[in-house]
């Protein structure tokens, strides 16, 4: 926790970059954090391909990591002093750019799911014609949607995350109605009809395209697992199908490494063991070099992104913590019978000092985080 401090600071120190994108390329007094970080933290990175100024999640996602630094640490004055304050800067975005549509529930749109398109529109592939305007295959059809499932679960996960802290903090208790409107009104999680995936687009006629790298859409699962997924086995089975899914194509082909780890941590979340075991298996045996560099993408050039996703994934494996407590073993693989970690941190402020398991049997040591 110590070292998302130096985080926390970069980004602070981009802000004004941030504030800048959002005035002059929405209207609105928030801030936008673009999808790449350069030396300019405006955003000006734009391919028709990948346009990922229509991609809303980056803010909330930086958000979470604060709101998460006061629930592994319980350090109340930086929640009040630097997460809270960003937090509700964040929602402004939303509360403004936000339209009903003639359902009743909110919209997002521009939207985008980076770096995908749907697969189909209203259950019809793109002929080849318009495939090659695209001129890649795996970006099908326009990447330029309407309601993302990402963007729709940064923003329930932000608002949600938002009233919490107000609660907390005891502050801003007549603005928390108007955030929680918006949390109802945003359109539910859906199961695709097509093959009983998680859908990556909530809007009628975007079909699925599995054939991915990224599986962006299941942002709402990276880090958790709120409880109208975890409580709902459907939407864990959907779950679990996008990631086999996506794990075909991984195998596959030479993809993005970074991709097994969120594939991993998601399967961890919707307490799929098997998923879990193949991914990490998978990933042992293609993500590194045998002079331990990383990859990016199988075989091709060294990246770190892995080396530290890969022990959050195991950890993950082996417990979670949040709003319901401790669960432990959520995703252990199956040929896992006997092992130990130590040293975790876990939200609540509390620390794992040793996890052991043996013969069917495990041990724990907790501790407060300021005995540890």
């Amino acid at each position: 926790p110590e070292l998302m401090l130096s985080y926390f600071d970069w980004l602070e120190e981009q802000m004004p970059g941030y504030r800048k994108s959002c005035r002059h390329l929405y209207g609105i007094d928030s801030w936008h954090l673009p999808a790449q970080s350069t030396t300019d933290p405006e955003d000006h990175h734009w391919f028709f391909l990948h346009p990922h100024l229509y991609w809303y999640g980056g803010s909330p996602w930086a958000c979470l990591f604060y709101y998460d630094q006061y629930r592994y640490t319980g350090d109340t004055a930086f929640l009040r002093d630097r997460a809270y304050p960003l937090m509700k800067e964040a929602a402004v975005f939303f509360e403004q750019f936000l339209f009903k549509g003639k359902d009743g529930k909110l919209c997002i749109s521009p939207s985008y799911s980076p770096e995908n398109a749907p697969g189909t529109l209203h259950g019809v592939p793109p002929t080849p014609e318009e495939t090659a305007i695209w001129r890649n295959a795996i970006i099908p059809m326009a990447p330029a949607c309407v309601n993302a499932t990402c963007d729709i679960a940064a923003a329930r996960q932000l608002l949600t995350n938002l009233i919490r802290a107000s609660v907390i903090l005891g502050v801003d208790e007549a603005r928390r109605p108007a955030w929680q409107a918006i949390i109802d009104d945003l359109p539910p999680y859906e199961v695709s009809e097509e093959d009983g995936s998680f859908r990556e687009w909530l809007w009628p006629g975007l079909g699925e395209n599995h054939d991915h790298r990224h599986v962006m859409h299941l942002y709402p699962v990276y880090d958790e697992c709120p409880p109208e997924i975890s409580g709902d086995p459907a939407m864990r089975a959907a779950v679990s199908k996008t990631i086999e899914k996506h794990c075909e194509f991984n195998e596959r082909t030479t993809s993005m490494s970074f991709g097994y780890i969120l594939n991993g941590i998601s399967a961890c979340h919707v307490y799929d063991p098997t998923l879990v075991e193949r991914i990490i298996n998978f990933t042992v045996q293609r993500g590194w070099s045998t002079g331990m560099g990383s990859f990016h993408d199988r075989g091709w050039y060294f990246c770190v992104d892995i080396s530290g996703g890969f022990p959050y994934l195991v950890s993950s494996a082996l417990v979670h913590s949040g709003l319901g407590g401790i669960r432990f073993f959520p995703a252990r693989p199956a040929s896992w019978t006997e092992g130990s970690i130590s040293g975790l941190s876990l939200r609540g402020d509390i620390k794992l000092s040793d996890l052991t398991w043996s013969n069917g049997k495990a041990t724990a040591t907790l501790l407060p985080g300021n005995q540890a």
